[in-house]
């Protein structure tokens, strides 16, 4: 399963870096676009500003004809070709990854974090390490400690070490898979009960994915 893992990480990384690759061709087309954009609204605030009680013919409204002719629209329909990639297939793939023994281990150490409520941890917390691994211990049965067992757990033991370790170890084998776009319209919800599609503001292109800990990003 570890390999398997690591070959869709080299898999999803290649097609990053080609994103990457097909975006840095258009950095500088757009940012002289957007110096343009600056600039054209620098002088709509600074005609905004204007007494008005002038005659029409002294007011001088600015002219960009790369604005004019389409250009910025071009270069849109640029960014927009470059982010062709489809979020169905990166969410398929993902869940693919997902087998029944890994999601009923999530549960199993879900089930174990649920023990540890903040008032739970913080009294456990006043014990020494002795005793606080004694606590811990009666608190779980015997699959749960065996469990716990492979979490590699070194040195003198602290509660709150101890939940570190098993938050990551709760991450790894997290089924959810968070889906980021920026169109409300958009939404894979439906292909998977582990799917869970969210909008933000901070995508204007294409989509992010969040599944164990890693980002993948295919936007802008």
């Amino acid at each position: 399963m570890k390999n398997t893992f690591v070959d869709k990480l080299n898999e999803f990384d290649f097609l990053i870096k080609d994103k990457e690759n097909k975006v840095s061709e258009l950095n500088e087309e757009i940012s002289n676009k957007e110096t343009q954009l600056k600039k054209l609204d620098e002088q709509i605030k600074e005609l905004s500003s204007k007494d008005y009680s002038k005659k029409s013919s002294d007011v001088v409204l600015p002219r960009y004809a790369d604005l004019e002719d389409g250009n910025l629209l071009s270069s849109y329909k640029k960014i927009k070709n470059s982010f062709n990639y489809n979020a169905k297939d990166v969410i398929k793939k993902l869940l693919a990854e997902n087998d029944a023994k890994s999601n009923e281990t999530y549960n199993k150490y879900k089930h174990i974090r649920d023990y540890f409520s903040f008032d739970v941890v913080y009294k456990i917390s006043t014990y020494q390490p002795d005793k606080q691994r004694m606590i811990v211990n009666e608190l779980l049965n015997n699959e749960e400690r065996l469990l716990i067992k492979n979490l590699n757990l070194k040195g003198k033991f602290n509660i709150r070490t101890f939940l570190e370790v098993l938050d990551r170890r709760i991450l790894e084998y997290n089924p959810e898979i968070k889906v980021y776009v920026g169109d409300k319209k958009e939404n894979y919800d439906n292909i998977n009960e582990n799917v869970k599609t969210i909008v933000t503001k901070d995508i204007a292109e294409g989509f992010k994915i969040e599944y164990k800990g890693i980002i993948y990003d295919y936007s802008i």
